[in-house]
């Protein structure tokens, strides 16, 4: 027993060493077992809930107006150069296509695309604070 500080082998040793206090009723005899299964069950329902919830409503830089604005800023970052060849102008990497270039941007510069979530994100907030009807706003 992790409270009395004895190691038993069965519940009527741990009894004859460890008193009735360290003993409990088994779960399905106890009273508050099915109120707190049904409040667990409950919490688990509504984290999932807020979790859908919120995926949801998390930008992305694959949805519009993000995509748009994301691939102005990795075509600026795009240098033509000839048929086939592309470079970064962020490390100056060679690629062969412009569509190499955008996925190498899309991973290894990711800060401004970040920057954009950001901006987004916290511009989501406010449009659902203010669209909130129980907070007064003044």
């Amino acid at each position: 027993c992790f409270y009395a500080g004895v190691w038993c082998s069965n519940a009527s040793e741990l009894l004859r060493l460890a008193g009735a206090a360290c003993a409990r009723q088994p779960l399905e005899e106890s009273i508050h077992g099915d109120e707190h299964s049904s409040r667990l069950a409950a919490l688990l329902r509504t984290a999932k809930a807020v979790q859908e919830e919120l995926s949801q409503a998390a930008p992305s830089l694959e949805e519009e107006p993000l995509q748009s604005r994301w691939m102005e800023h990795c075509k600026s970052l795009t240098h033509f150069i000839k048929e086939g060849r592309y470079r970064c102008t962020e490390c100056s990497k060679l690629f062969k296509s412009e569509e190499y270039v955008v996925k190498h941007i899309t991973k290894m510069h990711r800060e401004v695309g970040e920057k954009m979530l950001e901006e987004a994100l916290e511009q989501r907030m406010k449009e659902a604070f203010f669209a909130d009807p129980s907070i007064g706003h003044e």
